[in-house]
């Protein structure tokens, strides 16, 4: 057997620093909400001084950020399919997919947003105990974070990155968290940690909106038709709501009982898409049937 060589490496070539740029671009939304998130617990304890209020931010968040996984994930698996798309210039393929994702946003997200408005009061006593009441009143404000940060995770992190406009995304993403900043500065001292969960959804709602304007003037989507997208999930959720706030009322507190309510409220919301004839839940019907 011959051995194994390889061609010698002309150093000249070498160019480690070629991409150095669009790898920073790159870098910078993968750390943002992190940062963001150390800055607003910070903020709340050296302007309070309350310890407790960034338990109740922080516990509020959890809840919201891990419940928030199972909508950005959706980026990360379609990102290599659109920029493959984008690469043969499949542009109908690109925006087929993209607004799949949009409408996945809205499919997943009002019903969690309506679902923690609804269960909160419930919820919070099961999980944290006494002395965490306060959780109750910042779930329903984060929750709006399910609508904002799924969008933005479409915008951004499938879109934007994966067609080359990732430094669009990142000038998003400075400006969405100095106008947390600035709204953190003002809310704080006098709401504690419901200031900073208001100045989180404003910060990626600004995010949102810079989003859909650079879409809106470049002439890539037709933002309209985003958002008359939502209108049958809106129902749905509406729906859902009005279901569990009768069920909520035969709750002893119990975690089964909380389950069996979730299960009961995600049927109806499934049933009425069904009937409102939703074509990603007709799509998801068939998938199962299959």
């Amino acid at each position: 057997m011959l051995p194994l060589t390889s061609p010698p490496v002309n150093i000249k070539e070498l160019r480690p620093f070629k991409d150095f740029k669009t790898i920073i671009q790159l870098f910078i939304p993968t750390v943002a909400t992190h940062i963001y998130e150390i800055v607003d617990k910070t903020m709340i304890g050296s302007i309070t001084g309350i310890e407790a209020e960034n338990g109740y931010y922080e516990q509020a968040s959890k809840i919201i950020k891990m419940s928030l996984v199972l909508i950005t994930t959706l980026s990360t698996v379609m990102i290599p399919k659109i920029s493959k798309a984008f690469s043969n210039n499949d542009l109908e393929e690109v925006h087929k997919k993209i607004s799949k994702s949009y409408k996945f946003v809205w499919f997943l997200g009002i019903p969690m947003m309506l679902g923690i408005l609804g269960i909160s009061d419930v919820l919070v006593p099961i999980f944290f105990g006494e002395g965490y009441d306060k959780v109750k009143i910042l779930l329903p404000v984060l929750s709006l974070l399910f609508i904002t940060m799924g969008l933005n995770s479409i915008t951004g992190n499938q879109y934007l990155i994966s067609t080359g406009q990732q430094n669009k995304y990142t000038k998003m993403l400075l400006i969405g968290g100095f106008t947390n900043l600035i709204f953190n500065a003002l809310l704080i001292p006098k709401l504690y940690s419901l200031g900073a969960s208001i100045a989180s959804v404003i910060g990626e709602f600004v995010i949102t909106i810079l989003g859909f304007w650079y879409l809106e003037k470049t002439g890539q989507f037709k933002t309209k038709n985003l958002f008359n997208m939502s209108y049958k999930y809106l129902i749905a959720g509406i729906t859902m709501f009005g279901a569990i706030n009768i069920l909520i009322k035969y709750l002893s507190g119990s975690l089964l009982q909380i389950c069996i309510v979730i299960m009961i409220v995600i049927v109806v919301y499934c049933a009425m898409l069904v009937i409102l004839k939703d074509s990603l839940m007709l799509e998801i019907k068939k998938i199962i049937k299959g």
